[in-house]
């Protein structure tokens, strides 16, 4: 299962996705840049998920519980495909 969370009034974070099956959290970053961060230890998953539906800064908070304590670990970036419009 997935929770959704559009973030409104960070700086550069778009949009948050945690999938509550694998602890695995997508996060995209203004400019579409979108990264997979895999595996997070249930705390930080928790965390990070509490202090957004709380109305914490996803920021500050991304970067407390998930950035530093992924930076050893694996996280991919997600690669998306655009359509072009004529």
């Amino acid at each position: 299962m997935k929770e959704v969370f559009n973030t409104t009034g960070s700086s550069r974070i778009e949009k948050v996705i945690f999938d509550l099956d694998n602890r695995d959290i997508t996060i995209t970053f203004k400019g579409n840049k979108v990264y997979k961060y895999v595996s997070v230890s249930e705390f930080d998953f928790n965390t990070f998920k509490d202090d957004i539906e709380n109305g914490l800064s996803v920021g500050k908070s991304f970067e407390r519980r998930i950035r530093i304590n992924m930076q050893a670990k694996s996280y991919e970036k997600v690669l998306h495909t655009r359509r072009r419009t004529r």
